[in-house]
């Protein structure tokens, strides 16, 4: 691990890391690139034209305090992540069968068209 005195003005990471993260992004074919540090506008173009991709920096950090990240925690303790309760699996296997299968009915109706 690298400790720098100072952010790169440019990109925020060194040039041997833009390199290296450009690399991984076109070998896993990487769609978006997601910085937990706030970027600049012009670090945050940068990136995303060296990198080819789509670079996110979480605005939720920069602008939730620490009294509404509690309040958030509080309503998933009480509530649960609606996405993830076991309630949820079944509908959303159902739901998903039904896309898979318009998915495929649109597809061989392609097919046939031409």
């Amino acid at each position: 691990m690298q400790t720098r005195s100072a952010p790169e003005a440019a990109t925020l990471i060194g040039s041997g890391k833009v390199e290296e993260l450009r690399t991984a992004v076109k070998a896993d074919d990487i769609d978006v690139v997601v910085f937990d540090q706030d970027l600049s506008p012009t670090q945050q173009r940068n990136l995303e034209k060296t990198l080819e991709t789509k670079v996110i920096v979480p605005a939720a950090r920069t602008h939730l305090t620490s009294e509404d990240w509690a309040e958030i925690g509080a309503a998933f303790a009480s509530n649960g992540d609606p996405r993830f309760s076991v309630d949820n699996d079944e509908e959303f296997r159902q739901l998903f069968v039904r896309i898979m299968n318009l998915a495929q009915a649109q597809v061989a109706g392609a097919r046939d068209a031409s």
